[in-house]
This record gives C-alpha cells, structure tokens and sequence, in this order.
C-alpha cells in the first residue's frame, strides 16, 4: 500500500511522495561447475580380429550453488504522474528501500560414471555398463536476518477504480517494473550487490 500526497495539480506531469512496504525474493549469489575426467578401465580382446580395445571411464561432475533471499522492506521515494484524473495513468520516479532479509543456500553436487571404447578402435563397441548417477548430493541452509537495501526506479501504470465515488477515487491498481541495485549483508558471505529487476502489481491510495 502506498499513500503519496499529490502536489501540483495544475500541471501535465505531477510529482507524488510515496512510502510503503515490498516484499519479495531474489537469487543474489549463485555459481554452476562442470568437469569431465576421463581414465584407464580395462581392455577387451576381440575373438574374431583379435583387436585389442581400450576402456575408459569418463566421470561428468556437476556442481551448483544458489542463495536466494526474501526480504521485507520500508520503500520511500518519488514519482511522476500523468493526469491521475483519468481512469488509466502512467508514472516513473525514484525510490530507495531499507529492511531485513532471510536468505537459503542450496547446494547440488553430482557425479555420473559412463564407460566407452577408446577413439582408436577401428569399430565401436558397447559395453554392458548402463550410466546411472552414482552420487548425488543436496544440502539446504537458512541464513541468520540480515539488512538489506535497495535503489530502484519504478515505472508503472495506473488503474483508477472510481472517478465520481468519494472513497474509491483515492484507491488505484498498479503494474510496476522497477530496474534497480541491491546491497545485502549475507552472513559468512560478507557484502554482496547485484542488480535485480522487480515486477509487481499492488494497490494504492492516494490523498
């Protein structure tokens, strides 16, 4: 909910102070690795040719990483309006947010083993080895509060819900997408500031 005192009406583009309360949720820290090893198994003799048939493992690693946050913030800024009069209104400003966040990390690793003739053979073979996952592993970890604070610059449109009737003139739907910088103090990470890109829809009164 935002309340922004109007000031002057008599123009086109009129500019409104606004203070509220977002909530959301953001991946601020994230990596991904892969890594194959390849390596000696064995060597099969063909009884026909006689050939000789090198075997090797190849072992695919993944891992991942991902914190993701969700916070709750005190937004206060500034916007300008087009004629907020009429039923639909286009705004853009500026706002800066302060609050708390609770962050999870989540971490993946897994390891497949795979075996197949060497590039040398002269034919391919198969082997009777079918690939599975051989391991794999999962660890999730709530983070202590934090703070964290925003820069943003909203940009939105405006849905009027009454023009004749006193109350429902002050109340008006929101679609916002708001570009901004994010600084938060993850706990065994230190300081980390990323860009994010806000998409939202709330409702608003006005004076």
């Amino acid at each position: 909910m935002v309340i922004a005192p109007t000031a002057d009406r008599g123009h086109e583009l009129r500019h409104t102070y606004r203070i509220g309360f977002s909530t959301g949720r953001y991946t601020s820290l994230g990596t991904f690795f892969h890594r194959e090893q390849n390596g000696f198994y064995d060597e099969l003799v063909s009884t026909g040719t006689g050939e000789i048939y090198r075997i090797d493992t190849v072992q695919t690693s993944n891992y991942s990483f991902r914190y993701t946050s969700q916070m709750a913030t005190m937004d206060l800024g500034i916007q300008w309006n087009t004629r907020q009069e009429r039923r639909f209104s286009f705004y853009a400003g500026a706002l800066a947010s302060l609050g708390v966040s609770t962050g999870t990390s989540r971490a993946q690793h897994s390891v497949y083993l795979s075996y197949e003739s060497s590039q040398n053979s002269s034919q391919p073979i198969q082997i009777d080895q079918p690939r599975g996952r051989d391991y794999y592993a999962y660890e999730s970890t709530r983070n202590q509060p934090s703070f964290v604070a925003t820069i943003g610059l909203p940009m939105g449109m405006q849905f009027r819900l009454g023009k004749t009737t006193p109350i429902l003139s002050h109340f008006r739907f929101t679609g916002e997408f708001r570009p901004g910088v994010i600084s938060e103090n993850v706990k065994g990470y230190g300081t980390v500031a990323t860009t994010i890109v806000n998409y939202s829809m709330g409702l608003q009164y006005q004076f």
